[in-house]
């Protein structure tokens, strides 16, 4: 099974999303998973145990190219624009989750409903590896946001 994660835009919500990652590490322990990520928001990543790889977004074409030669199994799109789905669309990713925001439900095979911006956006990413996960089901302790230093 190989696996493609949209990471979010920014830094800080890169390190929101490290809880989604080990979950979703944990829900496919033999898999193999990609970030792809925009910089500096990709360096979060870089080192993490759970990722096998992170690659950077090199504009629409390109990086729809370069998905479509891996053939990935599934993507997980943690921004919620269309672009993004585009990417894995274009990209030939066959499962698609996100969020159906912005009109592009159309564009996913799994699209989740927008829960709102209540509660904790950790818990919003973890959501999509696990849509019945109970609101306190990632904490901290749980699923820690630990960033490797090189």
């Amino acid at each position: 099974m190989k696996i493609i994660i949209r990471a979010p835009n920014w830094v800080g919500d890169c390190v929101l999303a490290l809880p989604f990652v080990q979950l979703l590490r944990e829900r496919n322990p033999g898999a193999r998973i990609v970030v792809l990520a925009k910089r500096p928001g990709g360096e979060v990543f870089e080192g993490n145990p759970h990722i096998n790889e992170v690659w950077s977004y090199e504009g629409l074409w390109k990086t729809a190219r370069r998905l479509r030669a891996e053939s990935f199994d599934a993507g997980y799109l943690l921004p919620n624009s269309i672009s993004s789905a585009l990417l894995f669309t274009l990209g030939g990713v066959r499962r698609r989750v996100g969020y159906g925001t912005e009109a592009r439900g159309l564009l996913l095979s799994e699209s989740l409903p927008w829960p709102g911006e209540r509660g904790h956006r950790s818990l919003r990413y973890a959501r999509l590896a696990d849509p019945d996960l109970a609101a306190g089901a990632i904490t901290p302790l749980s699923h820690p946001a630990r960033i490797a230093v090189g």
